[in-house]
């Protein structure tokens, strides 16, 4: 079992939660905000922290401190669902903490602070991915197969 903690349960975790949900072999653990309220996913489709009632139940830890979730040894990937401003010193804290980590896109302001994520990922050999998603769609990945198989021509 994959155990995920994600940061950030503002607008884009509303995508993240029910893909998690939708996983065989993975599960949500933990959900950190600084809204306490949204720590616990009230407001969500997804249900976290219920063990009955509509949608799908997430049984997770709150947390309002990402240094805390980080910390937390049963998490082994941290998804980051944060204002592009704080991905960098979130995901380096997941990363020097021995964790995967899944970041939203963009993935920083800065060419440096992107740096800084990629050295940290080397450093600890975890896997630092940005979820540039788009690229999963069908639509993008059947223009994709077109392209590769040449019957257009050569793409200019």
């Amino acid at each position: 079992m994959i155990n995920v903690g994600v940061i950030g349960a503002g607008g884009i975790a509303g995508a993240h939660l029910p893909a998690y949900a939708a996983l065989d072999g993975v599960q949500v653990v933990a959900l950190c905000d600084k809204d306490p309220a949204r720590a616990r996913g009230e407001g969500r489709d997804i249900q976290i922290n219920v063990e009955t009632g509509g949608g799908t139940a997430v049984q997770a830890k709150a947390y309002t401190d990402y240094h805390e979730l980080v910390a937390d040894p049963e998490i082994d990937v941290v998804d980051i669902c944060l204002p592009t401003f704080l991905h960098a010193d979130v995901a380096v804290a997941a990363l020097e903490a021995g964790k995967h980590v899944l970041c939203e896109k963009p993935m920083a302001l800065t060419v440096a602070e992107c740096d800084r994520m990629l050295a940290a990922a080397e450093k600890s050999g975890r896997i630092l991915m940005v979820a540039h998603c788009i690229r999963f769609w069908p639509e993008y990945l059947a223009l994709k197969a077109e392209i590769e198989s040449g019957k257009l021509g050569k793409l200019l």
